[in-house]
């Protein structure tokens, strides 16, 4: 953590959402009766997953109040977590940052767990490494699974989203985008036109049209333009590099 504000300053740095929850909760049961764990979760949660600072101050001052005659645990908290780390996890915070819906390390975590199974050991050569990694991109099928997502984002188009507002989407950017866009359809019915009241997350978070910037498509009855999605959204291609033989001189 000390290397990245010295090598990358200006980056965002995050902290795992998901990590971070398992420690508190294992917290929690050392510190709270078992009768109380699950309401003190919840409060956590709701304080962690606040999308404005004002309901970060209520949500913290909620759990406080819960936890009032158990000052151990709010003072892990404070002192472990929200004082040094709170914008690095609080949605408040992370929501002015474009992470692509990347807030914990899972995948990643996860993609280490099975290339560990294939090293076996952490003594062998460069070749058998390298060996191991191809073979579990290859018989894990994860360059097969990434192809065959991308082609269905492609070729199959959703009864439900074959209408001129997603027409420019199709073939164009993922399924998972236009659900994400889905969703965000869903909150206009809540927030209208306003800004103040949308706080356009999705746009700043994911780069995706927010429900605020929806509303003004619908209404000029236009479908939704592609140059509002992040490029991430439409790369549905991924290919395997090849050494040409000059390269390998």
């Amino acid at each position: 953590m000390n290397v990245i504000d010295s090598v990358y300053p200006n980056a965002s740095h995050l902290l795992c959402t998901f990590h971070i929850s398992k420690t508190i909760s294992l917290k929690c049961k050392e510190y709270v009766e078992s009768e109380r764990q699950e309401h003190v979760i919840d409060q956590w949660n709701n304080m962690m997953y606040s999308n404005t600072e004002d309901e970060f101050d209520v949500h913290l001052n909620h759990l406080e109040g819960v936890c009032g005659n158990i000052p151990s645990f709010v003072m892990y908290v404070k002192e472990t977590w929200l004082t040094p780390y709170t914008e690095r996890f609080v949605a408040a915070w992370t929501n002015r940052v474009t992470h692509l819906g990347n807030t914990t390390t899972n995948r990643m975590e996860s993609t280490h767990w099975r290339l560990k199974n294939m090293l076996t050991n952490s003594r062998g050569d460069l070749c058998a490494s390298w060996e191991a990694v191809n073979t579990m991109l290859k018989l894990k099928l994860q360059l097969g699974s990434i192809r065959v997502s991308f082609q269905k984002s492609i070729v199959n188009i959703e009864h439900r989203y074959n209408t001129p507002f997603y027409s420019k989407f199709h073939s164009f950017v993922s399924r998972q985008c236009i659900q994400l866009i889905e969703k965000e359809l869903e909150r206009v019915k809540f927030v209208g036109a306003s800004k103040q009241r949308c706080g356009c997350y999705i746009r700043t978070t994911h780069e995706l049209p927010c429900a605020c910037q929806l509303v003004g498509y619908h209404i000029l009855g236009i479908p939704i333009p592609l140059e509002s999605i992040h490029v991430f959204w439409t790369k549905l291609q991924i290919s395997e590099y090849e050494v040409s033989p000059d390269e390998s001189k």
